[in-house]
């Protein structure tokens, strides 16, 4: 059964993947801005969401359609959210439209998981690295929370 709660780790990595692509497609749309672009709190709001509920889509499927294992459904929603909140998709909207990562992003200093990463590091902004960083992290948590997961069932 470890083949396919890992390939719903797999799905879970690619609704992340589908986030950054939903969020390419906004910022090059007049669905967010017009001439300025630059985010409104609704769009952030509306993104979030749509997030939330692209993330909760894999664990349900995986519980109605493949196993009704608790701790494995809860897993696959903490993969897509670890890497979503690590800015996983942060990195891949730059990468999947071919651009280089900025090297400052002031826009995620307040970040709920980036923006302690720049305060514990001693930054005053969110750098290329600190992004990296991030994700890195956040790598390693789903990788532990799988091996985990596998000592406890």
């Amino acid at each position: 059964m470890r083949v396919i709660f890992r390939e719903g780790i797999i799905a879970s990595f690619l609704s992340v993947v589908l986030i950054s692509i939903i969020n390419i497609f906004a910022s090059k749309s007049n669905l967010i801005c017009s001439t300025s672009c630059a985010y409104t709190l609704a769009w952030h709001n509306l993104f979030n969401k749509i997030g939330f509920i692209l993330i909760l889509i894999v664990p349900c499927i995986y519980y109605t359609m493949i196993r009704k294992d608790k701790s494995e459904t809860f897993a696959l929603f903490l993969t897509s959210l670890i890497l979503w909140f690590t800015g996983f998709a942060d990195v891949l909207f730059f990468w999947l439209q071919g651009k280089a990562i900025p090297h400052t992003m002031p826009w995620l200093n307040n970040h709920i998981v980036i923006g302690k990463i720049r305060e514990l590091i001693g930054l005053g902004v969110v750098t290329d690295a600190i992004l990296l960083i991030s994700v890195m992290s956040g790598f390693v948590m789903v990788i532990y929370l799988d091996i985990w997961l596998e000592k406890v069932n």
